[in-house]
């Protein structure tokens, strides 16, 4: 026997509340990434690299934070422009996805936004980049950290554990791969050292300097995460 579906009733003023809620997040992106700060937010990376994508460009979010940011500031225009995995569960994929990516589109602009950490999963794929020479242009927010896990110890015990890394450089590791490297610490400088990249017909890797800048969306994630969970404070206030 079939049930009789109900039509679907829509609440008038939602499309209004919705756009509504969606500027006032906007408005509070753009107020974390136009602060200055040294080094540099996340989000003003993000903020800086969508005004040098082009319009048919194939891009990759790789990474928590640095997924984050892209998608609030990176417009698609396309079906099918940008991957990622918000199930988390993608650390790494960012590289050998965008050299398939490159392998298949090679007269597009194919960008790895990744975070350091997420990059480190997979740098080695730099030497398939090379030898194949797919010039993918990998673009990382290096805040030194695995920034999502240390914003989240810092929230709940204000003690980050194990999350911090060494000042890896890894422009010198591109260069040692073959690749074009470069080390951005200015956010002036991400759209020229952007079109060097490009222009050097290379797999390129340009290593910025950031700060671990938590997303303003992330409390809302916490509270479904966390909804009704005793969490041990590990003696702290």
């Amino acid at each position: 026997m079939t049930k009789e579906r109900l039509p679907i009733q829509m609440e008038p003023s939602w499309p209004t509340v919705l756009a509504e809620a969606y500027r006032d997040y906007l408005k509070k992106a753009h107020a974390v990434a136009d602060a200055p700060s040294n080094p540099m937010s996340q989000a003003t990376l993000a903020k800086e690299v969508s005004a040098c994508v082009e319009d048919d460009a194939i891009l990759y979010f790789d990474g928590a934070l640095a997924m984050e940011w892209s998608n609030t500031f990176i417009r698609i225009r396309n079906p099918r422009q940008s991957f990622f995995a918000a199930g988390m569960g993608h650390l790494g994929f960012g590289q050998p996805f965008a050299n398939a990516a490159k392998l298949l589109y090679p007269g597009k602009q194919v960008l790895n936004i990744a975070g350091d950490g997420a990059f480190g999963c997979t740098l080695q794929e730099l030497e398939t980049a090379v030898r194949y020479n797919l010039a993918v242009i990998n673009i990382i927010s290096n805040d030194r950290a695995w920034g999502l896990a240390k914003e989240i110890q810092v929230a709940l015990y204000n003690h980050p554990v194990g999350v911090d890394f060494t000042d890896a450089q890894y422009a010198d590791i591109a260069k040692g791969f073959g690749a074009y490297g470069e080390r951005v610490e200015d956010p002036k400088e991400i759209k020229p050292a952007l079109a060097r990249a490009m222009k050097s017909g290379k797999p390129a890797v340009l290593d910025v300097r950031t700060k671990t800048q938590g997303h303003i969306i992330d409390p809302y994630f916490a509270d479904v995460c966390f909804k009704r969970c005793e969490l041990p404070r590990c003696g702290r206030e």
